[in-house]
């Protein structure tokens, strides 16, 4: 079982927001595991499509400084994803920009990990039902830390995305199945996942912002804030959010949009040994 920490958004501007999120990561046991120098990639989705986006940049940024605060070399970085098979590196390197991740703005580089056109990956061995290799991005592979930071959303494909479809991305994702939605999409998924942690168990970390969540094509909330979770674990992660809405509804998150049955992806990824359902929920009070 592991502990997923808890901030609640209620009451709580994004900058105090921010300080109880900087303040819980510096505690983490991810910071145990690296050495002065190590090359950190700070994971996000520059084509979020959900407003506001100001909310998620100013998050990353407090990631940012606190990987530099302790002599670290992060960076900010996407990979190029299913939905986007004309995307280029140029195009949403651009997108990034106006949308604040840049340099400039974070105090880090900021790139895509899978190259210019999404095929600068590494090959990795997994122990699968589905695949025994997968194709990591390499600039994901080759770092020595994980950072993962997930705008949670509903979502037509998999009924939901957290931190697990997140992490998904930093493989090339099996774009040969892209036109598959549900059960099948969901175990692919997971078993790419599998890839992009083999060699760093110790040395991810999980920000998930229940924050502004939209159904993709509305403009009303879906509920009201409930706030930002921190796991080493990605599936107790996603579990526990799950939890948290519809404790804060009353509904689960499928009965409010797409009626899709997400759970696959929990249950699954705790078979591969991503992680487990069961968690312990602490929330941070400062």
């Amino acid at each position: 079982m592991h502990r997923v920490y808890f901030i609640r958004a209620a009451r709580s501007g994004q900058e105090k927001l921010a300080r109880k999120l900087s303040h819980v990561c510096r505690e983490s046991a991810l910071l145990q595991h690296l050495t002065t120098g190590s090359l950190v990639a700070v994971k996000t989705r520059f084509s979020e499509q959900q407003p506001p986006h100001a909310f998620v940049l100013r998050m990353v940024q407090g990631q940012v400084r606190l990987l530099q605060a302790q002599q670290l070399q992060p960076f900010v970085t996407d990979c190029q994803r299913l939905s986007s098979r004309s995307s280029n590196a140029v195009s949403l390197l651009h997108l990034a920009q106006k949308r604040g991740y840049s340099h400039h703005r974070l105090g880090a580089p900021v790139c895509m990990a899978d190259g210019l056109r999404g095929t600068d990956v590494r090959d990795i061995r997994i122990p699968g039902g589905l695949f025994q290799h997968v194709p990591v991005a390499t600039g994901i592979a080759l770092s020595d830390a994980l950072v993962v930071v997930s705008h949670v959303r509903p979502s037509p494909a998999c009924g939901y995305e957290g931190a697990l479809c997140n992490l998904a991305d930093c493989a090339a994702h099996a774009r040969t199945q892209a036109e598959e939605t549900g059960e099948s999409l969901q175990k692919q998924l997971m078993e790419h996942c599998l890839g992009v942690v083999a060699d760093k168990r110790q040395r991810a970390l999980f920000i998930n912002l229940v924050l502004h969540v939209q159904a993709p094509g509305r403009t009303s909330l879906l509920f009201p804030n409930i706030g930002m979770l921190v796991s080493a674990d990605p599936v107790a992660i996603d579990t526990a959010t799950l939890y948290l809405i519809k404790d804060a509804t009353g509904k689960r998150l499928r009965d409010l949009a797409f009626s899709k049955d997400y759970t696959v992806q929990l249950q699954y990824s705790q078979s591969l040994g991503l992680g487990t359902i069961e968690f312990e929920l602490v929330e941070i009070s400062l």
